[in-house]
């Protein structure tokens, strides 16, 4: 006779079945997220490969200015036979709208940024309502090189002053020096009138070794300049064919030890009053925060307190890296009366702090604000709390950012009220409390007030778009999907 499963097997049955759910379900969710953002990405690819299969042929489209911005709709694809009608991922009874804004770089070079809706019938930036969108993909970091105007800097030799020649190959720009038979140092240094104690400076060059070799490079410190920061070598690397970068904080004094019949070629000498190396400039370069929309919105770079352009982590293209100190980008003309939508990547250098109750301004750190006391928008994250300021009030949410890695983030202005956005999702507040704010019509970026704070961003922000329309929850899935 068959005896049925007793009340304890079958408990240890349903058990079991729980655990394995509870491992399965997220790997199952986490393998749908991911098949949705290869889908999105390579629809981005496909309609901007058409996009340029199309300005081969009408090439007089491509914008002739360097800076300038034009835009190939998906319509003007489809009926000049570049592209079928696209699918939505998600609903394959409708299909994908949308541009490319294709924008002149240097070089005669072009960058090419698709906008695909799969959610609304969105055929041009001016239906989209793209007010800006910042990429951050191109170097625009200003600086001044401080030696230019009084030649590439002084030079001296070791205590075998006959062992070592200096031959200038560009005067003021490119020199070799050389060693004969026995082994020699050679010596440059910074003129001190350009430093000021407590400053940060850093000093690059470039160099090349033509023959023999270099023992090592040593720093002989100004005892004078101790305030001086101090940075790691290397910010900027090149292969042995083209030569190989130095860069470090200033010393009064730099030598190098070589060998005997010895030629070294060292060009690009520059002194910047920056934490960081930056590409040589014999002068002076200006910077701007270049918007690829067709609306121009540009944010002109402060010398002082401009953000750290850099490549990070495998992302494709350029970021900028606050210090949360006094780093920050700002945006003017832009209308916060009207309805909005905010969208941004950022990535935190440390792990944020536990939010207060509410948070606190200790704890908080700033992506993006209108300067107070008008705070709108604004967007606050700590640990577990995410704060939106908007209209007549500000709201908190409960959030998860407990890594170091990417989140995107975001805030809606609808007309009447206000919404926060984290990692493609709107959430719902936990608190609100009203206030009454002027409106503002300038935003800074990666900080709360401009002259420095400890609630400004240390981290990487990228991709910052901004909406003049309230985007629905599908179409920022959309966008987090495409651009995660």
């Amino acid at each position: 006779m068959k005896k049925g499963f007793t009340l304890v097997e079958l408990l240890a049955v349903i058990i079991i079945l729980g655990v394995i759910l509870v491992i399965a379900i997220p790997s199952f969710n986490n393998a749908i997220k991911e098949s949705k953002i290869k889908l999105y990405k390579s629809i981005n690819q496909m309609v901007v490969k058409s996009t340029k299969e199309y300005l081969t042929e009408y090439v007089y489209e491509l914008p002739k200015e360097e800076g300038e911005t034009i835009e190939v709709t998906t319509n003007d694809l489809i009926s000049n036979g570049y592209l079928k009608e696209i699918s939505n991922p998600t609903d394959k009874n409708d299909t994908c709208t949308g541009y490319v804004l294709i924008t002149k770089l240097e070089n005669n070079e072009y960058s090419y940024i698709p906008h695909i809706n799969c959610e609304e019938d969105i055929n041009n930036s001016t239906e989209d309502g793209l007010v800006l969108h910042y990429t951050f993909d191109d170097f625009q970091e200003p600086t001044e090189n401080l030696l230019t105007d009084n030649g590439i800097i002084n030079w001296s030799v070791g205590n075998l002053v006959s062992s070592v020649t200096i031959a200038a190959v560009i005067p003021n720009e490119k020199y070799i020096i050389s060693s004969n038979n026995v082994n020699g140092t050679f010596r440059f240094y910074v003129p001190l009138i350009k430093l000021v104690s407590g400053e940060t400076y850093t000093f690059s060059y470039k160099y090349k070794i033509l023959t023999g070799t270099i023992f090592q490079m040593s720093d002989w410190n100004d005892y004078a300049l101790q305030n001086i920061v101090n940075l790691d070598y290397g910010d900027y690397q090149f292969s042995s064919a083209t030569g190989t970068s130095f860069c470090s904080s200033v010393y009064h004094f730099m030598d190098f030890f070589i060998s005997e019949n010895t030629q070294v070629e060292i060009w690009d000498v520059q002194l910047e009053k920056k934490d960081h190396c930056t590409p040589y400039i014999n002068g002076s370069r200006t910077g701007i925060v270049k918007d690829y929309s067709i609306n121009n919105n540009n944010s002109n770079l402060s010398l002082t307190n401009t953000p750290k352009w850099t490549y990070k982590e495998g992302i494709e293209n350029g970021v900028y890296s606050f210090n949360g100190s006094n780093t920050y980008i700002s945006l003017n003309n832009i209308d916060a009366s009207q309805p909005y939508t905010v969208l941004l990547w950022a990535k935190a250098n440390t792990v944020l702090i536990d939010g207060a109750n509410p948070p606190t301004g200790l704890n908080r750190k700033t992506l993006i604000v209108g300067p107070g006391p008008v705070w709108n928008p604004g967007i606050w994250v700590t640990k577990d709390n995410l704060r939106i300021h908007c209209s007549n009030y500000h709201k908190d949410y409960h959030i998860t950012w407990d890594d170091l890695g990417w989140h995107s983030v975001g805030q809606i202005y609808d007309g009447n009220d206000c919404y926060a956005i984290f990692d493609g999702n709107i959430l719902q507040p936990y608190r609100t409390t009203v206030y009454n704010p002027p409106v503002t019509s300038t935003l800074l970026i990666g900080a709360e007030t401009f002259v420095g704070s400890a609630a400004n961003w240390n981290g990487l922000i990228d991709d910052v778009r901004i909406y003049s329309r309230t985007l629905s929850e599908k179409e920022i899935r959309n966008i987090y999907y495409s651009t995660r």
